[in-house]
């Protein structure tokens, strides 16, 4: 987050923005998520919501998008 926070201060596009975290960020979260999901507790799950939520009020992930869950 920081470095997205980095490279929005020196001028880089949302749009551009937008794809370096979901190339870096969600495919960190998604990688074999099929595997480890079911041994996730409802908190685990509602941190990682909730970082997703932070992302889309800092316009780094569209709210079109689909959750993790």
């Amino acid at each position: 987050m920081h470095a997205l926070r980095t490279l929005r201060s020196h001028g880089m596009d949302t749009e551009l923005l937008q794809t370096v975290y979901r190339t870096v960020i969600i495919a960190k979260l998604l990688y074999a998520s099929s595997a480890w999901w079911v041994f996730t507790t409802a908190s685990d799950r509602r941190r990682m919501e909730a970082s997703l939520r932070r992302a889309q009020r800092s316009e780094l992930y569209p709210t079109d998008k689909p959750t993790l869950t």
